[in-house]
């Protein structure tokens, strides 16, 4: 089983009335608007620990819990090969 890391947000006045997943877009820079509506559709963020859906309107001071799955493993591996330069 992937680990994860769990990251907590409360949400300032300034994000209140934004849709969940778009403040959470610009608190995850890494992570695409998409990937974390699907995380909240997934159960892996709630909203004073229960769950909440990607269009949910925030409300000052509210506490996110996000978990992040850890990244999968690259199965990709590097290959010897000649290569001719012209």
């Amino acid at each position: 089983m992937a680990s994860t890391t769990q990251r907590i947000f409360h949400v300032e006045m300034a994000e209140a009335g934004l849709r969940l997943d778009a403040m959470l877009a610009l608190r995850l820079p890494d992570h695409s608007r998409s990937h974390i509506a699907r995380l909240i559709r997934q159960g892996c963020v709630r909203i004073g620990g229960s769950s909440c859906k990607p269009g949910q309107k925030l409300k000052p001071y509210q506490s996110i819990a996000v978990d992040l799955p850890a990244p999968a493993p690259c199965a990709l591996a590097p290959e010897a090969m000649h290569l001719e330069v012209l």
